[in-house]
This record gives C-alpha cells, structure tokens and sequence, in this order.
C-alpha cells in the first residue's frame, strides 16, 4: 500500500478483514446473480456525453473564430476611423460611377467630416468607460463596496490618466499621418511598462537568467518603437515623432496592476503588489469615478486637437450637427504633370484640375462607429466566455495572437486590390471612404525603406510579455473580476487589452478576493501579507486541508420503502466510489484535483423504535422494520453500485442518549452514521431532525473542537457544506460537483439546488414533471438571474455551513411553536416555505402547505448584495398574482365557458360560481374526507369541460385568425414552452405532459387554493402516513382514561336508583348514552316504547371505543407471544431431556439451544409448573440506555461491533436535548387552546382571501358586461368591408376591429407579463447553464488547457477515471471468465451449474475495499495485459504517466526521510524511532509505507481500555 496519513488504519483494516471473510458452508453455495447495470441509462449517458462533446468542440472552433474575426473588424474599423482625419491636404483615390471615362479622381476632406469621425471616435471610446460606470454603479446600489483610501484612489487614477492621455495622442494625432498598414502594427507596440514591470516582478527560480536575458530582449524590441520609425523612416511634413513615442509609452502605464507582484525582489515593486491587492476590495467604487474622468480628459485632448488642426476650438461642438447631416466632400480631377519651361526652378507644372462637390452618406459615420464598438465588445465577451469555461489556449490565445498579422494581410490585400480597381467594393463603402494605403512596392518600398520590418520584433516580445495567457491557472467559470484585472476594455486596441489585462495570478485571486482587510486599535489597515512571514511557524495558521470541501451527507428517513432506500443508498455508493478515485488520485500521485471534496453521510432515522415485547428494564424499545429493512439493503444497494457482490466491514452499533447509532465504513473508507431517534427521548419529525445535525456537525464538530483556531475555524466554514436529502432521492456525483462549483465560484452564495425529477408513472407523476420543469425553467431560473432563489428543496440541496451559522438561521429554526403561524411557518414548510401544496403518493390532496409570509425585503437590500429594488418588485408582482390567481382563472373559466357552450356571461358566471360556491361550504363545514371526495368530482367535471374549451378555441382562432388577442397570447405562450423544452433538450418530453397540466389548471390554481386556505387549521399532516405506534406511556395514559371513565359510568348508574333499575330507559337516556329529543319507557325489560330517538354525540365515548379497540389489539399481541414462548420453552426442555440421555450433543446444536434458552430467559414466560420448574430463573439483566439497551441485542439487525460514544460527546447530546430536543409535553388544555387560534388564523386568512378576489371578480366582471363600451381596439386581424353605393358612385371602406375585452385585459396583463419577465430569466440562466457544461467537458486533445500544458497533468481528467476502472478492473474479468464457462449461456441444458457451484466452494469473499484493490491491480501487471482497459493507446499513455507520477511521488517522500533522519542522526527518525520501525523502502513500484508510531495503536486501545462504559459492558457480557 502507498504512504499515507492513516498507515494504522491501513493495517487495523487489513487484520479486521483476514477475521471477517465470508464462510460459505457446502450447502449454502447458491446465489443470485449481480443486476445488471441499466443499459438504457448508460446509453442515454453515452448519447448525452457524446453531444456534450460534439457542442464542447462546436463551440472551440467558433469562438476561435468570432474572436479572432471580431478582434481585425474592429482594429480595421478603428484604422478605418482614423484615416479620415489626415491631414486636409492629403487625398485618396476616389470612385464615381456616374462620371464616364478613364478620368481618376481624388478625394479631399471637408471640416464637417473630420468633425463627425473626431466625435465618433470619442463615442467609441465612450462606451465600455460607460459600461465601466454603469457597473460600478450597480455594484455600489445593489451589492456595496468599500471605499478606498486616497493613495488607492489616487494610484490608479493617476495611471489611468496616463493611459487616457496616450491613447487620445495615438488617434488623434498619430495614427491620421501613417498608412492603415503601419497604424495596424503599431499597436504591437504597446508593453513597454509591462515588460518591465514583469521582469521586475520576476521570482528566483532555476530558470532565472535565462528569463531575464529573454525580458531584456522584449523590452527592447518595444523600446524601438521610440526610436526606429522616428529617427531611420523617411519623414513627411505631418509626422510628429516624438508624439508617437511619448503615447507609446503612456498607453503602457495602463496594464501596470497585472504585472506587479508582491513577491518582488523590489521593495518598490512589492509594496505596488501589495497595493493592487487592497485595490481588489475597492475596485469598481474606484473605476465608477475614474471611468468620468477619462472621458473628461479623452474630451480634453479631443478640444486641444481639434484646436490645433482646424485653428479653433469651438468648431468641435460648432459644426457638430453639421458633421453628421449631409455634407459636401471636395473632389478633384487627377491630372498627370507636365513640362514646361514657364517655371526653370522645377520644370514642372500641374494644370489646375477640375473640381467639384459630392454629398456624403450621413450614415457611414455611424455604421463604421457601430461596427467596430459591436466588434470590440463582441470580442471582448467571447475571449471572456474562453477563459471562464477553460479553452483559453486555442480560442483565445491563439486568436488573440494571430489578431494583428490577419489584420495586416486583409489590409494589405485590400489595399493592392483598390490601386487596381478604384471602385472595389463601392456597394458597401461610399466612393471616399477608404484606408489610407501604403505608397510603392510593399516588399521593397514599404518592408525595408520603411522599416516596417521592426514589427516582427513587436509582435515577439508582445508573444513573450503575454506569455501567461497560454498557460491558465483560474477557476472553472470565474468571475469577471478573476479573468481581467480592471473591469472592462479598450475599445481601440481590444486584443491587446484582452491579452495584457488577462490576470496572471487568478488561482490566488480565487481564494484572497473576498477576504476582509483587518484593522488594529487606532484603525490602520494591517499588512497581512508583511504579517504572514511572523505565522509561517506559528500553528494558528490555515493549513491547506482546511481549505478542502468537506460535504456532510445529510438525509432525513421515517417510512420509506425499500425500493426508495435502495435508490437513496445507491447514491452514497456511488459518492463513496467517486471519492475514493479522488482521494488516491491526490495521496498516491499527488495530483492537485480540483474536483477533490471529502464526504460523510449522517442519515437520521426518525421513530426508529416500537415497543418490545420484553418487560425488561428500562428499555421497552425496539428497532423498527424499517430500520430493519434499511440494514438490509446496505449491501444490497452496494452490490447495485459495484456490480459485484460486495460484502462490507462489519458495522459499530453505538447507544447514544436520542437512542442509538450504526455506523459503516464504506467500500471507499467513507463513513455512513445512521442516527435512530427514539421519540420517548428526542422530538421527532424532520424539522428536529435538521436541527439535530446542523448543531452536531457544525456545532459540536466545528465550533467546539479546542484544537482549532478562529481562522482555521473561520476557514473550515466556509468550506464545509451540507447536502440536505430525503430518503427516496436519486442522484449521481455529477450533479454534486455542480453545486460545489458553484459555491466556489461566487463565497456569497448560501445554498445552491438541484433540479429534481419525479419518478413514477401515472398521471399525478406526469402532472409533477410538468410543474417541476415549468418551475425550474422559469420561475426558478428568474429568481436566480435577478436576485436569488428563495426558496431551496431540502431533497437535493447543498448549504455551506458559514451562511447556516450566521445570524438568525440555525438558531431561529429551533423555535418552538407557540403561536399559530409558527406551526404553518416552521413546522410545515422545513423544506420549503413557498411551495404551493404536496402530494402523497396516491395522488390526493393531503394537508397543505401555504406560501410563508415573505421576510422584510426592504431591510434585505443593504445586507443581502443579490436581493435589489427590482427583484423586490418581481416578488410583489407575483405575490399579488398568486393572491388573485383562483380570481383570474375564475374569471378565465367563465369567459371560455361562455365560447365553448355558446353562453351569455350570466349564466355561464352561475354555471361556474354555484360549484364553487359548494366547495367552499363543504372544505368550510365538513370533514376533509367529503372535502375530498367532492373536490375529485369537480376536478374530473373541470377536467373534461376543459377538453371543450381547448376545441371551442381551435375553432376561435380558425375563425378570428391567429392575429387575434386570444390566438396570439396562446401562440405566444405555447411557444414559450416549445422554447424551453428545445434548450433544455434532456427535459424536453415533459411538455406532452402540458396537456395534463392545461385541463386540471382548474383544480389546481382554483379548488387547490381554497382547499389550502380552509385547512391551513390542521397542522398533523406529514410527507407519507403510516400506522402509528403508540408509546408505552399512551397506552398507560389510555387505561387510567379508560379506568375513569368506567368508574364515572358506575357512579351515574348508582345514582340513578330502583327506578332506573326498574325503567332503564326512563328519561332521556339510551344505553348510558346522551339522547337529543327522545323519550323511552320499559318495564324490567318486558317492553320498551322509544319516541322520537336522536343520538346526542359524545366525544368521550368515541374516545373510549377508540381505547377499548386499541387494547384489545394489545391483548392479542401479548396472547400470541405467550404461545410462542411456551413452545419455545417446551421445545427446550425436550432438547435437554434428549441431551441427558445420549450424553453429548452436537456442538452446533448445544449453541443453538443455550441462545434459546438465554432469549427465553429474559422473557416473561409467567409461573407455569412441570418438571424443570423448580430451576432458578435468572435474574433480569439491569439495563442502561447508554451501556446495553434491548435494541443492541436484536437479532434481526445482525452481526455488529460495540462501541460507545466519548464523554464530551455525551455531555454535547444531554445539554442540547435538554435545551432544545426534549420531547413536547402533551397538554390538552393547550392543545385546544391552540386549536381555536388556528381556526381564527384560518378564518381570519381565507375571509380576507374570499373579499379579494371577490371584489377583483366583480370589478372585471361588470366592465365585461360593458364590453361593448369599456374595450381596446386590437389593431391587428381587423376585418375589411368594402360597400359600393350605386346611386353615388361612392365606394365606402369600413373596419371591424377584433376587441380586447376587460377578461382578455386582465389575463394578459397579470399571466403576460410575469411570463415574459420569467422567459428572459430564463434564457439568462440557461446561457450561463451552457457555460457551465462546456467548462466541465473535457476533450481528449484539448488538455494543454488545463493549469498547464505538461505531460504529468493529463492525469487530472485521465487518470481519476482509471483509478475507477482499476478499482474493480480484477473482479470485472473474474466475472466475464464465468460469463465464457456458461455461467450465463442463454440455454440452460449447457451451463455448468455444478462446475461453478464447486468453484465457488473454495472462494472467500473478502471485505470489499476499492483503496485495497485498487494497489493490487495497479502493481499487478497481468491485469495490465489480459484487461481490456489498457488495450487502447491513451489508457496506455495515461498508465505510464501515472507510474512516471508515482515513482515521482516515492522519490520526493524518500529524500524527506532521509533528511529528516539526517537531522536527528543516524538509526532514528524525527520522532526517536528507530529506522526499522518507521520506515520499509523498496525501489520499483513498491510504495513507501511508514509504519505507525508504536503508542499509535495504544492510543487506540488506551480510548476503549479506558471508557467505563465499555468496561461495564464486556464484564456483563463475561458473566452472562
């Protein structure tokens, strides 16, 4: 086995298991066949893999190509922008079609245009700074930000000035006089302050010099750029060269944070790493005033500008109007020179050429300004989607690098084709908009007499500067913030912005950025990082495995079925598997996971005990069977998972103080705990149950361990989560890592959901997946866009334990309910508070649950960064909807009856209001069983009038047309869906299950509601019901009750004398019963004459039916087990007169009848005489709940350990039992008290309920009687009526308008609206849903992805899947050599049954441990060569890696022995232990395994030697 923390436990396990093999006798050999695995789901997998897959490698190749093509449209729209403001002298060939003849024009600019182009290029530039300040300020509003000191506002703005200032320069100045070409390659040139910045920053490593040489280089290559073009290229009156070098230089001090580290040897450089870590914090209440200001200095250079190259300063705002309206743009005619003597000097002489005036397009300005801001920010999201789902290398940096060099050959071959052909591309670009193109032959002229050959120098060190972003070290899908170091982009040189804003420290990022700042006594801020060398050795500081998700597995079980237990614990299994390939991935190889998490299940088992039948002690109490059958299925549900027999370590049975624990060590070395809760001890019900493990684990377990620190604890909470289940959910890892993914990438979050999927069949399940998938698709989804989820099922939720042990939550949840909303609040709605009503599995309504009372939202804002004014208003919009939701659909039912039946209003109201009316009277005055039965009535008559009004609508949409206001919003509504089923593509057969949900929206938005609301009085109600067991002290209270109210009736018949003796019936009683308006008279019971006999209802003797049944149930039961001792009891007495007469029995036999005789002792048999009964009887054992309670010795559980829990831990359960946990004393006076008050509650609720929607359907329905006068034109669909008057010669056009009526109004106002917002949260969400699963595909070739491109990491994806396979790869082929003995032959007559029988004779089945197979077939090369795993070329690749890693691993771990061992001397290790008991080391593939310390093992043995418990436990079990 590999080293590892735990070596001990290695070697307990092994020793348990050598004593814990199976014994198969030889006629026990028989067995049943692993299930085979769902191969329709692994199909449905592959398939889903595979489309993954094919949209994972989609979506690399177009995003390689949207950035690549967005990134040259917008630098060659922002070339194309600057050429238009050359100077006024300077020309461009120019294109008119109208003009005939070889004649060549040119093109000069006018004012107006150079102004338009001037403004357009600040708008540009305007808008991501726009963007900047509308999320700085939304981030300040919604969520808050703290504000910055004035060195950390002052640094970046005085930075970003620099930068501002350099790029105006560059437009404005620069870029006009050079050709498009040069002005492209320019921007390679822009990383003079990064690159050394960067080499300043630079760490001491093996490769230190040689990077350093390498950093020397590219600074200098983007130095010359300051000295290149400005001192060797031919000049030309316009260039201004020391402007260029000057804007190169101060555009650079824009990237300066990325390139500072505090790890710097330079104390100038640390302390600028140190401030850009502060300025994390404070980041966009920064850049929400520094994205004004440069604007405001952008606008300052463009007025200085304009100032110098128009002569005035105001013709900038003067001429603005001008610019962008139609213009005049100068033309003239091109003539060639002539010679003449007329002038000696230069015997030259141009002919004045002809010119003209030609109108410009006023919109080319803004298409050109549109097209390259859409392309910059185009660019910028989709290098942005690259990074966050981890395929940075090819479809962004890749792009990003290629960016320039295409640009310049679009140009380049533009250009050469507009000197051949003037009128290239006249259809899309007016004949004077074009790039000013590069003179002379481009090689010779241009290259070298250039010296544009210094570009390729740029664009290399820009490649080695940028060098980062080919090797990413983020998160999966991380936040903006961790992708770029400043908010937004440069709109002008957007690929050099991606790529130099593109952090280089995001993994540390990850875990710093949310991390508070702390202040000392006078309130400096604390330099943690100048701190942090003083707590190197210091033990309070975070150790990395603090920082390692820890999830609790916490499931909440009563009455499940067996098939719901065995779906629960294959889900464990499946985890357990899942882990244990992690955890030997990270100890084995030391492959740094990111997936990796460690996991316990804690089941908490509530009423897990019945009454014995023992009259032992104090331990009345039993396991129950569904306890029973949950140890059962254990090894059954693992058998599922492995597809193997799996046979698990023997299990620990724990007596604690709510009853008792059993306690697994799964295949993986997880721990599954099952808590069973006695209810004579501890209150039941899941709520209690919630409260017992989140004070347990997070309690008990985190904040009362001594040992750690605040921040270690601080750190473990943060990282610790709770998945809250039920016990008949169904789920894979997969979905596990989604939620942590989540909560790793946003430390805010609280809780994060799974979306659940009913099982079943039938039409109530087909009605549940509709209504889930509605749920989550829109209203879900919406509430997660603009705000957060509120409200989170407790079947399949994850919640990180510091949000659970803030203020307010898990303290507030052990309210005890006192007052009648507490019960509505807190006990019925632990899962979710906003759910509308339940259903049990039989598909009748059950008690319901209401929608809670929403919290003060208002008070929310300021805490709450995710909640905002606007959600706020969402959540009233919709409350009020649900409010007079039953008045909409009543008002919906009326309207369409009055269609589909062919109705006036009147009448189908009544048709429509006297049902409900019914029901309300009924769920008012009478029991829920006729509540019940009449609401199925109306639910199936709804259900079929429904069918109606769905063809009375097809008719109606037929004859109006589908432009219609009723046909349009069900075309739009059903359309809606159609979308939602297509983009979620797995859920996407839900939807025929609409219809289902369409023709019971009656009853359940209608009948539903009133049926909540009058029985929001009865709080008994519960997930699933069951036959109820009553306690020992119910049935001791049940017969004092019964005992008083027999002497009550004795006493009454005393008083009553010889005349009721005589004349029984005398009066008005029948039988001691209360008769109302009868009278009776008998004599001696001769005859009897009854008048007028009524029943007067008498709850006491109702209640005492009741008794007397239930203990005649009793009686039977305590009769029947008499029996059955007795034939016990007798079956040994015989077995021990024949063992007296042949003088010895079977050894087996003689045990069998000394554990009958012990079970049959400790049972009351009673005092019957025979033969042996003169024999002492043994004592009855003394029992203690805590040490030997009766449940410990129930056969039926099986072969388990003992152990018992510590005292602290004890002390933990006592006091808070005692505080918060103890069982509720029954009070019937309170009981009644508080029942009045649910009723007032209840009639309070469904009065102001009725008066709402009855004033909101009275007030519509009255203006739909008015229809003819209250009603809004639809303008669509009108029908047209021509009418031709003969006497006149007049033709009359008329139009009849289709009309949206008040009903119609109201319909599409309340449902519309909320439908539309929740569409668009929808299609939100799944956007980032679609993010999230690309990020987590993996493709075989695209793994230099990952942290890094080297060989050893391809074990991350590949290797965890390996260690899976190589878990079970031994067993797997064990199994197909049976499959080819004939084991399974499809012919019975030619298996060889009794061939395998006899092989299976010999075979032990060995506790099954995944760690241990794992290291046997790893080190096992036959498993290599006959497996099939290893028969294709990666599983190949990825094993050498793997064994590479490993060899690695053992080497690294010698060397620190053997210097550890060198510092202590020679023979003994750090410990003082010898070398021989510390340490076996071999070379090859054996691992190094320390062996454990020896007081190691007597510190195990000292915790059982020196508990008293377990002490008084084995001394009672010697003397029995």
């Amino acid at each position: 086995m590999f080293a590892e923390d735990g070596s001990d436990e290695e070697t307990l396990i092994k020793q348990h298991e050598e004593t814990n093999r199976s014994k198969r006798e030889n006629w026990d050999l028989f067995e049943e066949l692993p299930p085979d695995k769902d191969s329709d789901l692994d199909e449905d997998q592959k398939v889903y893999n595979f489309v993954l897959k094919s949209l994972k490698l989609i979506t690399y190749i177009i995003t390689f190509f949207v950035v690549l093509a967005s990134s040259v449209i917008s630098k060659s729209a922002t070339v194309l922008m600057t050429s238009q403001l050359r100077n006024k002298n300077q020309s461009i060939p120019y294109c008119s079609s109208q003009i005939s003849g070889n004649v060549e024009f040119l093109s000069y600019s006018t004012q107006d245009e150079r102004i338009s182009w001037v403004w357009a290029i600040y708008f540009a530039f305007m808008l991501p700074e726009v963007q900047t300040f509308l999320r700085g300020l939304r981030m300040i509003i919604f969520k808050g930000q703290e504000r910055p000191s004035l060195l950390q506002f002052c640094l970046p703005l005085v930075f970003e000035t620099f930068h501002t200032i350099g790029l105006a320069l560059l437009v404005y100045t620069v870029l006009p006089n050079i050709d498009a070409v040069k002005a492209a390659m320019l921007t390679n040139a822009m990383c003079i302050v990064p690159g050394i910045l960067g080499m300043l920053s630079r760490g001491y490593d093996a490769q230190w010099v040689l990077k350093n040489v390498i950093d020397i280089c590219a600074i200098l290559c983007q130095i010359s750029v300051m000295y290149v073009w400005p001192l060797f290229a031919p000049a030309k009156s316009s260039d201004n060269p020391w402007l260029l070098s000057l804007s190169a230089l101060l555009i650079s001090f824009g990237w300066w944070e990325n390139f500072v580290e505090p790890t710097s040897p330079f104390i100038y450089i640390q302390k600028l790493g140190k401030m850009k870590t502060r300025l994390r914090r404070t980041r966009y209440f920064t850049y929400t005033f520094i994205s004004l200001w440069k604007m405001a200095v952008f606008l300052a250079i463009l007025v200085v500008g304009t100032k110098i190259n128009e002569d005035s300063w105001s013709v900038a705002f003067n001429r603005f109007h001008q610019g962008f309206d139609t213009h005049n743009i100068t033309v003239e005619e091109k003539r060639p020179p002539i010679d003449t003597s007329s002038n000696p000097e230069t015997n030259v002489e141009y002919l004045k050429p002809g010119s003209f005036f030609e109108e410009n397009v006023d919109s080319a300005v803004l298409w050109t300004m549109g097209v390259q801001m859409f392309a910059a920010y185009i660019c910028y999201i989709f290098g942005k989607f690259a990074c966050r789902i981890c395929i940075q290398a090819f479809s962004f940096s890749f792009p990003i690098l290629l960016s320039v060099p295409t640009t310049l050959a679009a140009l380049v071959i533009l250009c050469g084709i507009r000197n051949d052909d003037v009128c290239f591309w006249d259809s899309v670009f007016p004949g004077y908009l074009w790039w000013t193109c590069p003179e002379g032959e481009f090689w010779k002229d241009f290259f070298l007499r250039e010296h544009t050959w210094v570009w390729v120098l740029w664009l290399l060190s820009q490649t080695w500067i940028c060098l980062h972003i080919w090797t990413p070290k983020g998160l999966r899908l991380a936040r903006t913030e961790s992708v770029f170091a400043t908010p937004m982009y440069n709109t002008f040189m957007v690929d050099q912005t991606l790529a130099l804003n593109r952090r280089r420290d995001e993994d540390h990022l990850e875990m710093d950025e949310d991390e508070e700042e702390f202040e000392d006594e006078d309130g400096n801020v604390i330099d943690l990082e100048a701190q942090q060398e003083l707590q190197e050795n210091n033990e309070t500081t975070v150790r990395p495995e603090d920082r390692i998700p820890k999830i609790y597995v916490c499931a909440t079980m009563w009455h499940e079925t067996v098939e719901e237990m065995i779906e629960m614990l294959k889900s464990i299994f499946r985890m357990d598997q899942d882990q244990s390939a992690r955890k030997i991935a990270r100890r084995m190889f030391e492959i740094n996971d990111p997936g990796y998490y460690e996991i316990e299940t804690n089941i908490f088992f509530d009423d897990a005990f019945e009454l014995t039948d023992k009259e032992d002690g104090d331990s009345p109490v039993k396991v129950n069977e569904f306890l029973r059958d949950f140890v059962g299925q254990m090894e059954i549900a693992a058998t599922h998972v492995h597809q193997e027999f799996v046979k698990l370590r023997t299990p620990k049975k724990i007596p604690t103080p709510y009853g008792g624990r059993l306690e697994w060590t799964l295949p993986g070395r997880t721990k599954l705990i099952c808590h069973m809760k006695d209810k004579n001890k501890i209150r039941h019900k899941k709520r209690w149950s919630q409260v017992m493990y989140m004070y347990y684990l997070l309690g008990y377990r985190l904040t009362d361990r001594p040992d750690l620190t605040t921040d270690r604890k601080e750190v473990i909470a943060e990282n610790t989560f709770l998945l809250a289940l039920d016990g008949d959910i169904d789920f894979q890892p997969k979905a596990v890592e989604l939620l942590v993914d989540l909560m790793r990438k946003n430390r805010n979050l609280g809780a994060a959901c799974g979306r659940i999927h009913p099982i079943g069949s039938g039409p109530m399940v087909w009605y549940q997946k509709f209504e889930y998938a509605v749920g989550h698709w829109f209203q879900k989804a919406t509430e997660h866009v603009f705000g957060c989820v509120l409200c989170s099922p407790g079947c399949f939720s994850l919640f990180r334990a510091k949000a659970l042990m803030d203020y307010n939550v898990m303290k507030r949840y052990t309210t005890t309910a006192t007052e009648p909303r507490h019960y509505v609040q807190y006990d019925q709605g632990e899962d979710d508070g906003c759910v509308r009503c339940c259903f049990n599995e039989d598909g009748v309504w059950n008690t319901p649950r209401l929608p809670m009372p929403k919290p003060m939202l208002l008070k929310t804002v300021s805490q709450n960064p995710d909640i905002s004014y606007p959600y706020i208003m969402y959540q009233i919009f919709l409350m009020v909807g649900t409010i007079l939701g039953p008045g909409t659909i009543f008002l919906m039912l009326v309207g369409a009856f009055a269609v589909a039946f062919k109705l006036d209003q009147w009448s189908s109201f009544l048709y429509n209001f006297i049902p409900i009316l019914a029901f309300i009277l009924v769920c008012f005055l009478c029991k829920s069983d006729i509540q019940l039965m009449l609401a199925e009535i109306l639910t199936t008559i709804y259900a079929l009038a429904m069918v109606a009004v769905v063809v009375a609508m097809i008719l109606q949409i037929s004859q109006d047309g589908p432009m219609a206001p009723s046909s349009l919003f069900l075309i739009i509504i059903a359309a809606s869906f159609m979308i939602a089923g297509l983009i979620h593509p797995l859920e996407f057969w839900c939807l025929p299950h609409g219809f289902l949900y369409y023709i019971t929206i009656p009853s359940m938005y209608l009948l539903l509601m009133i049926y909540s609301l009058f029985n929001l009085n009865v709080v008994s109600w519960g997930t699933r019901e069951g036959a109820k067991t009553k306690t020992k002290q119910e049935l001791e209270a049940e017969q004092k009750e019964l005992e008083q109210l027999q002497k009550e009736a004795e006493k009454k018949q005393k008083k009553q004398g010889l005349l009721a003796g005589l004349l029984p019936g005398f009066g008005s009683k029948k039988d001691g019963k209360d008769t109302d308006g009868s009278f009776e008279i008998s004599f001696a019971g001769l005859f009897k004459l009854m008048c007028c006999v009524k029943e007067k209802p008498d709850a006491g003797t109702d209640k005492l039916d009741s008794i007397t049944v239930t203990l005649s149930e009793v009686q039977k039961k305590m009769d029947s087990m008499e029996k059955t001792l007795d034939r016990q009891f007798n079956f040994t007495r015989r077995l021990s007169v024949a063992g007296s007469g042949s003088g010895m029995l079977d050894p087996v036999l003689e045990e069998d009848i000394d554990e009958a005789v012990a079970h049959v002792s400790l049972l009351p048999v009673g005092s019957g005489s025979d033969s042996d009964g003169d024999k002492p009887k043994k004592p009855k054992t003394k029992r203690d709940d805590l040490m030997n309670p009766v449940w410990m010795e129930d056969r039926e559980l099986g072969h388990f350990d003992v152990d018992f829990l510590s005292g602290p831990e004890i002390r933990f359960w006592r006091a808070m039992m005692d505080k918060y946990l103890l069982p509720l004393d029954a009070d019937k006076g309170k009981e009644k008290e508080m029942a009045g008050k649910l009723i007032d509650l209840r009639n309070k609720v469904a009065f102001t309920f009725l008066m709402c929607n009855a004033v909101f359907v009275i007030l519509v329905f009255l203006l739909q009687l008015e229809k003819n006068t209250v009603h809004i034109n639809w303008p669509y669909g009108a029908d047209v009526n021509v009418t031709y008057i003969a006497n006149s010669a007049e033709v009359g056009v008329s139009f009849d308008y289709l009309e949206l009526e008040p009903i119609g109004l109201v319909f599409v106002g309340v449902f519309g609206m909320i439908l539309l917002i929740q569409f668009i949260g929808m299609c939100i969400h799944r956007t980032g849903t679609f993010f999230h699963l690309m990020a987590l595909t993996a493709l075989e070739f695209a793994n230099k992805d990952t942290k890094s491109i080297e060989n050893e990491d391809k074990t991350i994806k590949e290797g965890i899947g390996l260690i899976r396979k190589l878990q079970k790869a031994r067993k797997a082929e064990a199994k197909k050599e049976q499959q080819k003995a004939g084991r399974k032959s499809q012919f019975p007559g030619r298996r060889k049954t009794i061939t395998n029988l006899e092989r299976m004779k010999n075979q032990e089945r060995p506790v099954h441990d995944l760690m241990r197979t794992f290291s046997k077939n790893f080190n096992d090369p036959e498993i290599r060569k006959s497996s099939k795993i290893f028969q294709s070329e990666k599983a190949k690749q990825t094993l050498e890696a793997m064994k590479d890693r490993r060899n690695t691993v053992l080497g690294r771990r010698s060397s620190v022995v053997e210097r550890r061992k060198s510092q202590v001397g020679l023979g003994q290790d750090p410990l003082g232990r010898s070398r021989a008991d510390s340490l076996t080391i071999s070379t090859g593939s054996t691992d190094v395994r320390p062996m454990p310390p020896p007081g190691r093992f007597q510190k195990n043995a000292s915790r059982y030697s020196s508990n008293p418990q377990r002490e008084q436990y084995e001394m009672s079990e010697r003397k029995s």
